[in-house]
């Protein structure tokens, strides 16, 4: 911490030097996180902005607790009291934030948190809730903070909904607070697990949804985490099972009235007011192909924390990366901007599909794939027989297949999916298949 402060400047660091030692006894721990690497960016940022009082006050705070504790690394007894790393973000660049949990709004400070965001030039695209918790009055304060966040919800099926969630009564609940932020303004993107407990209810849940007013609706296989393995592992759908169900809905979906956009996970996409669709596993259509496209468009654009500190490149294998031990970056041990730059995180979202090609045995050979790319590196780590070779190489954990792309096109799906949808217009054409 010293030795980059000293990096702003002789005097400048001598100056907060000398603030950290003489306010040491009388500074509160005012400047409450529980990401360790937001104090080096808090004081940064007074640095850039020439508040050296404020910086010392923080420097003092830390010396304080590592008097205490006999550690630097800044995790406050009482958490929701003050400033969060998220709020310093924008010292790396960054232009917007989505807020997930756990539940968010659980945090006493979550308004505090959304007003500083905007505060700084930032925007919360989305919020990922479970909608418990919005109120009229949380709405009334997000507008009042020029905030129109989407607000992002799970609804897993009319009549399942409530098993999901272990929670009597959370369906209603959930319904009552959609309807509350679409009469608001705010705009609803619900996410629904498909499972064969649930499959069944997915155009009755479609139609609920639409007649809300909900803008997407995004159909996800529950896939093979570890957590969901161990609590229902005879409820999933397999591949074929998925692939087929969802087809069955897309067919029914198009004829009908029906305006909301679906998107079905790792699969295609639907947009009735365009009466246009898209289908996921093509990722370079016909003519688009080139060796230096990113593996994943969402990873090199935007990337995730979790609760522990560790930056990933995707929410949804956060737990395989736990269950396997994996780090590509702790913000607790290394500051965000440096992890952005270089680490093993940023290796794997700047991975280019022709790295990727040269890595992969089999993906190399395949004629598949200029369209797929290899498909989707979470599910390829995921659904790998060989997960086992992860302690040894990150390397070879990243180079296995996404065997659902395998099986979409060496079982024809491409072929059925235009065939069925040939009415609408085709954003993903290939030839030569």
């Amino acid at each position: 911490m010293l030795h980059r402060i000293g990096n702003a400047g002789g005097e400048v660091a001598e100056t907060l030097r000398h603030c950290a030692r003489e306010s040491v006894d009388k500074v509160p721990l005012n400047v409450s996180d529980h990401l360790c690497c937001a104090n080096s960016a808090i004081v940064e940022y007074y640095l850039t902005t020439g508040d050296i009082a404020s910086a010392g006050d923080v420097l003092a705070a830390m010396y304080e607790r590592k008097q205490k504790e006999g550690s630097y690394r800044y995790h406050s007894y009482n958490q929701n009291n003050g400033v969060t790393a998220s709020l310093f973000y924008w010292l790396c660049g960054i232009n917007s934030v989505n807020i997930s949990g756990g539940e968010p709004m659980l945090h006493k400070n979550f308004m505090d948190i959304i007003r500083e965001v905007y505060k700084r030039g930032m925007t919360v695209f989305t919020t990922i809730t479970n909608g418990y918790f919005i109120t009229q009055e949380i709405l009334d304060e997000l507008k009042d903070a020029g905030c129109n966040t989407e607000m992002r919800m799970s609804f897993d099926g009319i009549g399942t909904h409530d098993w999901i969630r272990n929670f009597n009564g959370a369906e209603k609940s959930l319904l009552k607070t959609i309807k509350l932020c679409v009469d608001n303004g705010f705009s609803v993107f619900i996410n629904t697990q498909v499972h064969r407990r649930n499959v069944h209810t997915m155009m009755p849940t479609a139609r609920l949804l639409n007649d809300m007013g909900v803008k997407i609706m995004r159909i996800i296989r529950t896939t093979e985490v570890p957590r969901w393995v161990h609590n229902a592992s005879n409820a999933n759908l397999s591949i074929e099972e998925y692939y087929e169900s969802m087809l069955r809905f897309s067919e029914e979906y198009i004829k009908s009235d029906m305006t909301m956009n679906i998107a079905i996970w790792q699969y295609l996409s639907l947009n009735p007011k365009e009466r246009n669709f898209s289908i996921f596993t093509v990722q370079c259509p016909d003519g688009t192909y080139h060796d230096n496209c990113y593996c994943c468009d969402a990873t090199s654009q935007m990337f995730a924390v979790t609760s522990a500190g560790e930056v990933v490149t995707c929410v949804q294998g956060s737990g395989v990366f736990m269950k396997y031990g994996i780090s590509l970056g702790n913000i607790h041990n290394t500051p965000l901007k440096d992890i952005l730059n270089s680490s093993p995180y940023i290796d794997m979202a700047k991975m280019t599909v022709g790295n990727f090609r040269k890595n992969s045995t089999k993906c190399g050979k395949c004629k598949y794939f200029k369209f797929c790319c290899g498909g989707c590196r979470g599910l390829g780590m995921l659904l790998s027989k060989d997960a086992s070779d992860v302690q040894h190489s990150l390397q070879n954990y990243f180079s296995h297949e996404d065997v659902t792309k395998c099986y979409f096109f060496e079982n024809g799906w491409y072929q059925k999916i235009t065939q069925a949808l040939s009415d609408w217009n085709n954003l993903s054409k290939v030839s030569n298949l």
